[in-house]
């Protein structure tokens, strides 16, 4: 039997709910087997996870992600799986229907409980699904055995995870499936990845409620409910009507009319909304149901479906959700209770936000016949939309609560109020996900299954619908949930893509048309941008485009993180140039751990790094603060000219927050989930109100006039009145030559003039902009523009200017970090205290004073000992001379191996200061 199908089954609460994860006995065969009595349960690990962790949690393999571990998991996905669970179950529970609930399993499955075998499944973002009333033993114990194969069994050697032909039937994202073409090939996701759980529900219950925001005003708001409400004749666990009907039956079925004739027996839904933070109830309601008789009525018998209960809704005096940049999301708790007979027979709940999600088109022209509007509207009011890109939390796909609440502080606490969930490597993501999202007011853009082809025609569409449904009902609630999306850099027009393309799209529109939708992106005005050159392009090349949805530079990971996983010469030894066979052959633990090792990525990242220090003769450490300090001037000027290009460019989605485990990437904050530098120029770029200088050249020759317009970017268009801004040029020695303080409500397009000196030869100078609110400081960028010897040329100048360059590789100089270290004058002096503690987190206000003559650059906060993490409110910032900066800082000290807690302070032209916390 298949037990594909696509209905979800909600989570009840206390004895309703029997949650089967925790400690599970496992072994595996070398096939499949029809009696897997015949199996040894050898291993003992813990459920939910993946076959991989299951290995290392077991002691069977090492670390996966360690050295070159990975490579020791090759024969895994060879072999068939077998998962044991035993569990008791209440007697009193036998007049319940019991629904034995999958949320994820990797990828082909078959399940037997208590040696009957119930079905086969496939597919890994839901189910399988399966009533087992008749097959428990009730006041026993029981006995659940699940067969696991991955998606590539039987066929590994010829394996396309890209699906680039079309081969393939199996639903995967390309990333998690021995991606050899962006990653090391070692890893692929398989086993019970997502939780187990047995429902138990009444003849009558409550299926599916969807929620609806239809307008607000000031004084009202309109939802609208819907539910199903299930009987004990229907069985609701079946695929879709009409999915295999070759004939008109499905789509006739009321051509002898509608009866609908309903039992004498009292029932109604109670609506019950509060405030979930307080508990103050705003809305109650009781609502008779007249519950249908299936028998007695003409109602396509044929086609048996649920009862449906609909309500509108009017909430006085709402509270609305706000992305949390814009206001507080706030929450309610929706309360649904089904009385039957005046008795309880079931109750869902669940959090909701009231607000409105739309998207109008931008100010722009439109330049071809498929456009699509970006420009998007929060409750009435006009955003820009400051994004990123989020791959899973972790390459074999752990749901860990506390890594996604530490993951969704740092975007918080870098402005970002829009995440892109990418469907290359992602999943439709987890309810700790959504809810924290819901909780912090981060909007979700979710890509649904196809990534990077043009041939899905080898998808069996039933398999596809039920993906597609099963987590549209299950995610369709959260008010963060903003935008649909089919996927990932795929033609949404390409007659292979054409049967999913439709089942996407039918399926969005059918269960939450609610959402703005998406075909794909980059697709109608929307673009992924990956050019070789310098940043201040993106203020030429984009001036009428209406949005990015992915752009980005690689960097290396902290090298905290890589130590953690490479061993101690890779860590220590002079790196050969990353091209040559040389350091693929000296260096493959290093190797292992690099994303799209590729010729058209690597060049552009050693010549932005080349820019920061000499590469000729620099180990990992000094590797990894090149390339993040590069991709920090990148970052920041591509967000600010996109910005400033507000309301034709209406937002922007970098590529990528966090690296799904510590690999050589694009990325934000690194798989061990510490932030890297350019998280820190992304944030200060994100300000609420933010001011920047407009460069259009930021390579110059000695002794040029700058022309440099201030911007500032207020799309809320916040009262400026107290603010003020400061800009300031500083020499190649880091003497302040000019200064001009300006209120901020005259600042933008004012422009700052002047010339370069004649001697500056192959050398940087630098730029500040503070913005300051009553002398408080919100945000400085700072900038290093480089005057070069051969700029001098007017036809070498004219050229470079014409039109994007690749990125200068500085094999000779000039190198930033050379040049300020070569800078005396700057002393740091570090104070500490109201240490705040909150479970595994530590907080701490710090002063950071510099005491010297010179300014200090880059200020560099850090927690140095292995296990500690960190969340700065700034970092790699530029301090003056006698200036004093107060700052909280964040440890995360879960793993911590060390009693003390040591903050360390430094700069390239300042001696490092400790503090003991």
């Amino acid at each position: 039997m298949k037990l594909n199908q696509p209905y979800y089954v909600e989570p009840r609460k206390d004895r309703m709910h029997l949650n089967l994860d925790g400690m599970w006995d496992y072994g595996y065969a070398e096939k499949a087997l029809d009696i897997p009595e015949e199996i040894k349960f050898s291993y003992h690990a813990h459920i939910p996870d993946s076959t991989f962790w299951n290995l290392y949690e077991s002691g069977i393999l090492q670390h996966p992600y360690k050295g070159l571990n990975s490579k020791n998991y090759s024969w895994v996905d060879e072999k068939v799986w077998y998962y044991r669970k035993k569990f008791y179950v209440d007697a009193k529970l036998s007049d319940h229907k019991a629904v034995l609930c999958f949320d994820g399993i990797a990828y082909y499955s078959r399940i037997w409980l208590n040696g009957c075998l119930l079905g086969e499944h496939e597919g890994m973002f839901g189910g399988p699904f399966a009533v087992v009333t008749e097959n428990l033993m009730f006041g026993s114990e029981n006995e659940l055995v699940v067969e696991v194969k991955a998606c590539n069994y039987g066929k590994k050697q010829n394996y396309d995870g890209h699906n680039y032909h079309g081969q393939n039937r199996e639903i995967v994202p390309w990333n998690i499936a021995r991606d050899r073409g962006t990653s090391n090939g070692d890893l692929i996701v398989m086993g019970i990845w997502r939780s187990v759980r047995i429902e138990f529900l009444a003849p009558f219950h409550l299926a599916r409620p969807y929620l609806v925001t239809m307008g607000i005003d000031e004084a009202v708001a309109r939802l609208s409910l819907e539910m199903e409400i299930i009987g004990p004749e229907l069985y609701e666990f079946h695929p879709f009507y009409g999915t295999f009907d070759e004939t008109l039956g499905y789509l006739n079925a009321y051509k002898k009319g509608i009866k609908q004739v309903y039992r004498n027996i009292p029932a109604k839904i109670h609506i019950h909304i509060e405030e979930k933070e307080t508990g103050t109830a705003v809305y109650d309601s009781d609502d008779p149901v007249r519950l249908l008789d299936y028998a007695k009525s003409i109602r396509a018998e044929d086609y048996p479906e649920s009862q449906f209960f609909k309500k509108e809704i009017e909430l006085a005096n709402p509270k609305l959700w706000w992305p949390h940049d814009m206001g507080e999301p706030f929450l309610y708790r929706i309360v649904l209770t089904f009385w039957v007979n005046n008795e309880i027979c079931d109750e869902i709940s669940f959090d909701y936000g009231v607000r409105t999600i739309r998207a109008i088109f931008s100010e722009g022209p439109r330049v071809r016949e498929r456009w699509a509007p970006f420009q998007f509207v929060i409750n009435n009011r006009k955003i820009f939309l400051k994004g990123i890109n989020w791959m899973p939390q972790d390459a074999l796909y752990r749901q860990d609560e506390k890594e996604y609440r530490w993951s969704l502080d740092l975007i918080k606490n870098a402005g970002i109020h829009m995440v892109r969930v990418w469907s290359g490597g992602g999943m439709p993501e987890s309810d700790a996900f959504y809810r924290l999202c819901d909780e912090l007011g981060i909007m979700v853009w979710q890509d649904h299954y196809i990534a990077n082809t043009s041939h899905t025609e080898g998808w069996p569409q039933d398999v596809l619908e039920d993906q597609e449904c099963v987590n549209l009902y299950r995610m369709r609630n959260h008010p963060s949930l903003a935008v649909h999306c089919g996927g990932n850099e795929f033609n949404a027009y390409s007659t292979g893509n054409a049967a999913s393309m439709f089942i996407i799209e039918r399926s969005i529109q059918t269960l939450d048309p609610s959402r703005i939708f998406y075909y794909t992106t980059p697709d109608k005005g929307s673009a992924h941008i990956y050019l070789d050159m310098e940043p201040t392009w993106y203020r030429h090349l984009y001036k009428d485009l209406p949005f990015v949805a992915e752009t980005g530079i690689h960097s290396f990971p902290n090298y905290k993180s890589l130590k953690n996983c490479l061993c101690e010469r890779e860590c220590t030894d002079k790196i050969p140039e990353l091209t040559t066979e040389e350091f693929q052959k000296e260096f493959p633990e290093l190797l292992n751990h690099f994303t799209e090792y590729v010729p058209e990525r690597v060049p552009r990242m050693l010549a932005r790094a080349s820019q920061i220090s000499d590469l000729k003769a620099i180990d990992l450490k000094g590797l990894a603060e090149a390339t993040q300090i590069a991709s920090c001037e990148y970052y920041e000027i591509l967000i600010q000219a996109l910005r400033e290009n507000y309301p034709i460019t209406t937002g922007v989605l970098p590529w990528v927050f966090r690296r799904t485990w510590t690999t050589v990437g694009i990325q934000l904050v690194d798989g061990m989930g510490e932030p890297i530098a350019p998280y820190y120029y992304l944030k200060n770029a994100y300000q609420k109100v933010e001011a920047h200088l407009a460069f259009d050249q930021i390579t110059v020759a000695p002794g040029e006039r700058l022309q440099v317009p201030i911007r500032v970017c207020n799309e809320y268009e916040e009262v400026l009145n107290e603010y003020n801004i400061s800009v300031k040029f500083w020499s190649r020695n880091m003497e302040k030559l000019y200064e001009c303080c300006i209120p901020a409500e005259k600042a933008d397009g004012r422009i700052i003039e002047w010339k370069t000196g004649l001697d500056w030869e192959d050398c940087y100078f630098f730029f500040t902009i503070d913005l300051k609110r009553a002398r408080q400081l919100i945000c400085r960028q700072v900038y290093w523009p480089k005057s070069l010897k051969m700029m001098e040329n007017k036809d070498v100048r004219n050229e470079f200017r014409k039109e994007p360059q690749e990125n200068l590789r500085m094999e000779k100089g000039p190198w930033l970090k050379e040049q300020i270290s070569l800078i005396k004058g700057a002393v740091l002096k570090l104070e500490g205290n109201a240490v705040k503690r909150n479970d595994q987190r530590i907080k701490v206000n710090i002063k950071i004073k510099n005491i010297g003559e010179t300014a200090a650059f880059p200020v560099i906060l850090e927690f140095p000992e292995n296990g500690v993490r960190g969340m700065m409110q700034d970092n790699y910032f530029w301090l003056e001379a006698g200036e004093e900066r107060t700052l909280w800082v964040e440890a995360d000290i879960s793993n911590r191996i060390s009693d003390r807690l040591l903050l360390s302070v430094s700069s390239w032209n300042a001696e490092p200061q400790n503090l003991i916390i």
